[in-house]
């Protein structure tokens, strides 16, 4: 929606030539498909290779993702099994003590636990169900009879009891009674031995704020339950010796109204002292225990559903920890599991998030500290961005259109893929795009800012020393959303083509070459234009435009008679909800070609060109949940055109083009929390376009630095 294609007509030049395609790769996490809406993350090695492979209940589907490593810290497709109605949590272990590791799934919906018998070569037995409470939401798993043999405990959610599967050592289970909690809302449960007797005791969180201990016979019964008071909404939780004292500690994670991690000190007979609490990010939804830095104290790491973040608690080994350092992951995290996946033999963080249906990779340095995606910080609800070297030190910069504080951040680029400081400067009323252009012929970059809520397109004229002098804006139709600059009437004055999504237009202004406009003429397209590219589509030297129109599923397009007038909209159908539009040519034939970004498909829609300004019809293909914007450049130097695109769920979707209009399958990488506007821009001295992705939702620039290998 705004000018993230504002440069996307001379994009199909920037190719180095080389023959041999390489894996496209960012200074950012990766993320990889798990399935549909995955509530948890396990890893064991399922194929006995020696590599970390992932295990991922997919709630949507009643599946569950089988997901092998490569042992470098990435992953195959998944493999999924049936398992039941919305799977929710999993645990993998060694049922039948035979060195093969089985899955036990907590299925909400069905009431009930599968077992899934591994094979031993990364493959699973058919389940086996086994019934528990209403609605069971989390297990534990540990030899609660004391007969060499796993049991399950398994936390029912509605029903507020926990159900004992004793286990039979072949991979089957055997009902004991249930243990009744009392109370609402059962969450979370594991299995510690908080007595240091031998005999495993159950911990659980059920209620507002409450967390239970039962101490455990040694003969598959517990203990009433002793109850310790949390913060509120207690849905997960983890033991380990945090205090060095030689006695286990609960941490709770802790999800209303601030996302908290209690820290309840064990006293090593099963009794536990007051907690201290921990500001973790919003909505905390599970926490893991690990010595992140082998120094022999206990750190933690909380998910954080609704700022889209993991924090990392550093212990300092007395009980006290530093203050948490957030890492972005993809949307909606909801489980974390520590592990070493790339085999340097740190801990690496793994995240499940089910808005994304994606799990994502945090390497860690064994310092304590994670490969995260890099962030500058943008205004309040950054959505547009442009590039351009506004001070004329050979550095890219960037203007990021900042829609809910009315303003254009602007950060002067290092040269090496940072920025300094954000200066920021009003505009109108929620600008949405910005592009760049000399609209003054003295030299120095200026700016043009639509504005969606007050009808008009802000211009600055730039000083040359990266800063602007605000002139008078410039009136159009209702709802400008994005822009594009060209010189449309080949007098060498730039021009700005606008899309209004609101009245259905796209506003021509031809430039005077101080700095003025001519008053915008409208020309008609669709229902609800929300993006525009430019580029000469049909080879007659005269510019041309595509447009996307949301309302009708359309790229319509515009072709330029060369005096600042254009031929009337032609459609191409491209499918629902068409949210930008950029060009290039991605079969090699020299002719311009149409990616559109489909946001309710969650596809990318290529319509290849004929070169005389018509488009075959639009072949999709499968990108990230909620895309917003499209960026296509060369990523790998290996003379394809490949596709960036943006999603609202804080990753970016790479499309490895082939050369002949097809692509590899996606791969993905994360930004920042509400991932918009997203444009390629050389930011280091690498010759291999960059990213730079604004994040609507965190309020910061994702910066994407190319790390591909030649």
């Amino acid at each position: 929606m705004t000018n993230v294609v504002a440069k996307v007509a001379c994009l199909a030049a920037l190719s180095f030539g080389s023959s041999l395609a390489q894996n496209i790769s960012f200074n950012a996490p990766r993320a990889f498909p798990a399935g549909s809406v995955p509530s948890d993350v396990a890893v064991g090695d399922f194929n006995k290779d020696g590599k970390p492979d992932l295990a991922v209940p997919d709630s949507s589907s009643g599946k569950v993702s089988i997901m092998l490593g490569n042992g470098d810290g990435t992953f195959q497709r998944p493999v999924q099994y049936d398992a039941g109605k919305s799977p929710r949590f999993i645990a993998v272990k060694d049922f039948r003590h035979n060195g093969t590791l089985d899955l036990a799934v907590a299925n909400y919906n069905s009431d009930d636990v599968s077992i899934l018998l591994g094979n031993g070569d990364g493959t699973f037995q058919a389940p086996v169900e086994y019934s528990a409470g209403n609605n069971p939401d989390y297990l534990a798993v540990g030899d609660f009879n004391g007969d060499k043999k796993l049991d399950l405990a398994v936390i029912n959610y509605s029903s507020t009891t926990i159900s004992i599967l004793l286990g039979n050592g072949d991979g089957t289970f055997r009902s004991a009674p249930d243990q009744t909690l009392g109370g609402t809302q059962a969450a979370a449960i594991i299995a510690v031995d908080l007595r240091r007797n031998g005999r495993l005791d159950l911990a659980v969180t059920y209620g507002l704020n409450t967390l239970a201990v039962l101490m455990g016979h040694g003969d598959g019964t517990f203990a009433k339950p002793v109850t310790y008071r949390t913060s509120n909404a207690p849905v997960s939780l983890t033991a380990a010796d945090f205090n060095n004292d030689g006695k286990l500690d609960i941490a709770v994670g802790c999800s209303y109204p601030h996302g908290v991690v209690a820290i309840f000190p064990g006293n090593g007979d099963g009794t536990l002292q007051s907690p201290k609490n921990y500001p973790a990010g919003a909505f905390v939804r599970s926490v893991a225990a690990a010595d992140l830095r082998h120094n022999g104290k206990q750190d933690v790491v909380a998910s954080n559903a609704s700022s889209d973040n993991v924090s990392v608690l550093l212990g300092n080994g007395d009980g006290t920890f530093a203050k948490a350092v957030n890492y972005q992951v993809a949307s909606s995290p909801q489980a974390v599991a520590i592990a070493d996946v790339n085999g340097d033999k740190e801990y690496d963080l793994v995240i499940a998030s089910n808005n994304s249906n994606l799990v994502t990779v945090l390497l860690g340095n064994g310092k304590g500290h994670f490969a995260g995606t890099k962030n500058a910080g943008g205004g309040v609800g950054a959505i547009g961005a442009a590039s351009g070297d506004f001070n004329h030190d050979g550095n890219p910069d960037l203007a990021i259109a900042d829609s809910a504080s009315n303003s254009v951040s602007i950060l002067l680029g290092n040269g090496n893929g940072t920025f300094q400081k954000a200066v920021r400067y009003s505009v109108g009323i929620a600008p949405k795009g910005v592009a760049v252009g000399d609209f003054n012929n003295d030299g120095h970059l200026d700016l043009a800012i639509a504005n969606s809520g007050s009808n008009d397109v802000s211009i600055l004229l730039g000083n040359g020393d990266g800063t602007f002098l605000a002139v008078a804006p410039c009136n159009v139709d209702s709802g400008p959303v994005s822009l594009v600059v060209q010189d449309f009437n080949k007098d060498n004055n730039m021009d700005l083509a606008v899309a209004n999504q609101g009245s259905g237009t796209i506003s021509i202004l031809l430039g005077n070459g101080d700095g003025t406009f001519q008053t915008a003429v409208p020309k008609s397209v669709n229902l609800g234009p929300v993006s525009v590219a430019v580029g000469d589509l049909n080879n007659d030297g005269n510019w041309d435009l595509a447009v996307a129109d949301s309302g009708a599923g359309v790229i319509s397009i515009l072709l330029g008679k060369g005096d600042g007038r254009f031929q009337a909209a032609v459609d191409y159908p491209a499918g629902a909800n068409v949210y930008s539009v950029a060009i290039a040519d991605f079969n090699n034939d020299k002719v311009p070609d149409l990616v559109a970004v489909l946001n309710e498909e969650n596809q990318v829609a290529i319509l290849l060109g004929n070169g005389d300004g018509t488009f075959k019809t639009a072949k999709t293909h499968a990108v990230g949940i909620s895309p917003i914007g499209v960026v296509a450049a060369d990523f790998n130097n290996d003379g394809n055109m490949d596709v960036a695109v943006s999603g609202f769920t804080s990753t970016v979707t790479i499309l490895t083009g082939n050369g002949n209009g097809s692509f590899q399958a996606p791969t993905y990488f994360v930004a920042g929390s509400g991932s918009y506007g997203i444009i390629q821009a050389n930011l280091t001295s690498s010759l291999l376009p960059d990213l730079v992705v604004a994040n609507q939702f965190s309020d910061t620039v994702s910066v994407l630095t190319n790390t591909t290998q030649p």
